[in-house]
């Protein structure tokens, strides 16, 4: 891909930390004409030892961000000088961290290269702050990490639909932890629940509703069953101490609202299928 793509740290462990084994969103990264500053590379090594990352992430993460210390590019001095302090008041951002270095980093990119851009960060409340300065400025378009999974899947043939919804659920998952961890708990005793009550037609139906509302971040069907067990406490006792467990499974942030979003897209409209 041609067009430059700017990277806020953020964005780079959130795609990292649901990479295959067989490392294909890395090399779809690689391919791009990336651009990150210094303070995003420096803000990565801090953050991987401090955000709640397993060990094997935190280990794959940090071995792949050598790469990205060969897209640093520093904005020149005349960029810095005219307008990183209007920047700053324009915005009225007092922070000087990786989303605002990343802003602009933008902007010289776009004025030294004189081509619009993609800018990728996860924090919601910068991306609301720069967006009036990318379109004054027309440096161009501010996404997220599920922007740039949807930006990689049109854009290389072989990502197919069903790895795209594994990656958005996966990230999904990262972010709201407890659904991850109470459908695993359900699943691990799904089996002995059903040898227990072979015949009862309402548990199978209902542990299966857990499964598919969880693959398919539909919160409808997910509670639907909840309820369901919930309204049986006596006949499925053991069901619903795990629900006890986990009173927050739908806590939601802008991101993940986003993700459900998508998928439900992805699953009812036919403009989010390729082309034959």
């Amino acid at each position: 891909m041609i067009l430059p793509v700017v990277l806020d740290t953020c964005t780079i462990i959130n795609v990292l930390r649901i990479d295959d084994e067989d490392e294909f969103l890395f090399k779809r990264l690689k391919d791009l004409n990336l651009y990150i500053s210094d303070n995003v590379y420096n803000e990565a090594h801090k953050n991987v030892n401090h955000k709640p990352l397993s060990r094997e992430q935190r280990d794959y993460i940090t071995q792949q961000l050598p790469f990205f210390a060969t897209r640093i590019v520093s904005p020149d001095a005349r960029i810095k000088k005219d307008f990183f302090e209007d920047l700053k008041n324009f915005c009225n951002y007092k922070k000087e961290n990786g989303e605002l270095h990343s802003t602009l980093l933008s902007l010289h990119i776009c004025r030294n290269e004189g081509s619009r851009l993609f800018f990728y960060t996860d924090d919601f409340p910068a991306k609301r702050l720069f967006s009036s300065y990318f379109v004054y400025q027309q440096i161009g378009t501010i996404g997220d990490s599920v922007d740039l999974l949807l930006f990689l899947f049109w854009s290389v043939p072989d990502f197919k639909e069903k790895r795209l919804k594994e990656y958005l659920q996966n990230l999904y998952s990262e972010y709201v932890s407890p659904l991850q961890n109470f459908t695993k708990q359900i699943e691990q005793n799904k089996d002995s629940w059903l040898k227990e009550k072979p015949k009862d037609t309402k548990l199978k139906e209902n542990l299966q509703k857990i499964e598919t509302g969880y693959l398919n971040l539909d919160f409808h069907i997910l509670n639907d069953a909840i309820a369901f067990f919930k309204s049986n406490k006596s006949k499925y006792q053991e069901i619903n101490n795990v629900i006890k467990e986990y009173p927050d499974i739908d806590t939601e942030t802008e991101l993940t609202v986003k993700i459900k979003d998508v998928i439900e897209k992805l699953n009812n409209f036919k403009i989010c299928k390729r082309l034959c």
